[in-house]
């Protein structure tokens, strides 16, 4: 086995030429699928790499390949296997909205649904502490962001707990809270 000096110079080097051959791909190529397959294994090496010690030091380069590895996916349509599972899930109350969002459809007080088939239901209050159903559109999701291609839309999200936190750009934002489902009409 390589000493650890070695076996980290290994992994600092696979992963420049694995970016460099990602970015081949993607800007000459402009071949998303292949890009995509080359940052997934490079993310996979080294979320493995041995031994624990260059695990350990290759931890905020994983995250920067994580984060560009949430990009290739967004963009080749990948977006969904590279979050299998997720927290954001579920039903959401929106329980305050900041800045400029002349654009966003949803009210303090609606319920937004998060479904596991990527598709985002929204459902809103009626006078009878009842709700009706307001539309369905679909969406993308990374690990950090979501697209409502509807829309037009990209959100950078951030989960606390039972919060969701939605930013449209640097001005505006959502804040969620997590719900039951809603009563409906």
């Amino acid at each position: 086995m390589p000493s650890d000096a070695v076996a980290l110079g290994h992994a600092l080097i696979d992963e420049y030429l694995s970016l460099r051959a990602a970015t081949r791909a993607h800007h000459i190529e402009n071949d998303q699928d292949e890009a995509y397959a080359i940052v997934r294994d490079l993310y996979n090496r080294l979320s493995v790499a041995q031994p624990r010690t260059v695990r350990r030091s290759v931890a905020g380069e994983r995250e920067t390949v994580a984060g560009l590895l949430d990009q290739v996916a967004f963009l080749s349509g990948h977006g969904t296997e590279v979050s299998r599972e997720s927290s954001l899930w579920g039903h959401w109350r929106v329980a305050a909205r900041d800045g400029d969002l002349d654009r966003c459809p949803w009210d303090v007080g609606d319920v937004l649904l998060f479904s596991a088939t990527n598709e985002l239901v929204s459902f809103v209050p009626q006078s009878d502490a009842a709700y009706a159903e307001d539309g369905r559109q679909a969406y993308l999701m990374t690990r950090r962001q979501i697209y409502l291609p509807d829309d037009d839309a990209t959100a950078a999200y951030r989960l606390r707990g039972d919060e969701l936190v939605l930013r449209f750009g640097e001005d505006a934002g959502l804040r969620l809270v997590r719900a039951a489902p809603p009563a409906t009409q």
